[in-house]
């Protein structure tokens, strides 16, 4: 995280979650949790409650999007052009996305 906030590249935290539990344990580590929570630029969460208990130990919450893996549905084409490119490649790929606001 430090890195990359010396080179000024944004962190975000997509799809979070984060159950009562969780928090509850996290809070006892709130010293290295906040900080850590702080350093993002933004955090998308799945539910309203993951948003408050986020938002609750210092993530910056932008917004709640639902489940991205089971909520979105992917567009064909593109997915048909990634299966291509698999092919294609013989190396590791790293896929970074936007969300457009509803």
């Amino acid at each position: 995280m430090a890195a990359c906030a010396q080179r000024g590249v944004p962190l975000v935290l997509a799809n979070a979650r984060l159950s009562e539990q969780s928090q509850r344990k996290t809070r006892k580590l709130a010293w290295l949790a906040r900080p850590a929570y702080r350093g993002l630029t933004a955090v998308w969460a799945q539910t309203q409650d993951d948003a408050a208990r986020l938002a609750a130990l210092g993530a910056p919450v932008q917004g709640v999007f639902g489940n991205l893996k089971f909520d979105a549905t992917p567009n064909a084409d593109q997915l048909a052009l990634g299966r291509r490119w698999r092919h294609q490649i013989d190396r590791p790929v790293v896929i970074a996305g936007q969300f457009a606001r509803r």
